[in-house]
């Protein structure tokens, strides 16, 4: 027992806080979000209270989300095991974190991870063709800013350390990285 289906649709929320093992007819706490592609219709993805961990990848499935414009995390997320690449969501303007998070932030638009100093993800149809990596900041993740359809320019700090694989590939405007 470890999934539920709540079928796809334009706004994946209200997912249940509770679910029921059809086996022993016990009743667990739903902490954790898996999502494998979905069937490439949903606009608006929002993350319940009480969640800890999402996967969100496209492996198992060739409806990526090409249409998911927004994604909101929840205050109790504590691990995040992968966002899928931009190639995967190109849509995707905005990702916000409800309250205040201990482990992860999200500064002028971008996805961090603030135990490793680590930029997870840039949203690839953020609007805006500047953008600069905060200071302290000390790795760029995997496809962190791939497929941005908007970036021309991007300055990293002197912090940097680590420049995960492909994370500028596909960003076909982008003229300028400053390092």
């Amino acid at each position: 027992f470890n999934n539920i289906d709540f079928g796809y649709k334009e706004e994946v929320k209200d997912i249940p806080k509770t679910a029921t093992n059809p086996e022993d007819g016990k009743t667990y706490k739903v902490t954790g979000f898996y999502d494998n592609g979905g069937d490439g219709k949903t606009e608006r993805l929002v993350l319940p209270e009480g969640i800890k961990r999402v996967n969100i990848e496209n492996r198992e499935n060739d409806a990526p989300h090409h249409k998911l414009r927004e994604i909101e995390l929840p205050s109790t997320l504590e691990e995040i095991n992968e966002i899928c690449g931009n190639e995967f969501m190109p849509a995707l303007e905005s990702i916000k974190i409800n309250g205040n998070n201990p482990r992860y932030s999200v500064k002028d638009g971008a996805l961090y991870d603030n135990d490793t100093k680590m930029l997870i993800a840039y949203p690839a149809a953020k609007a805006g063709t500047e953008f600069s990596v905060p200071e302290g900041t000390k790795a760029i993740g995997w496809g962190a800013f791939s497929c941005s359809k908007n970036l021309q320019k991007v300055s990293l700090p002197d912090s940097i350390e680590k420049l995960g694989e492909g994370a500028f590939s596909s960003a076909k405007a982008l003229k300028t990285v400053n390092i």
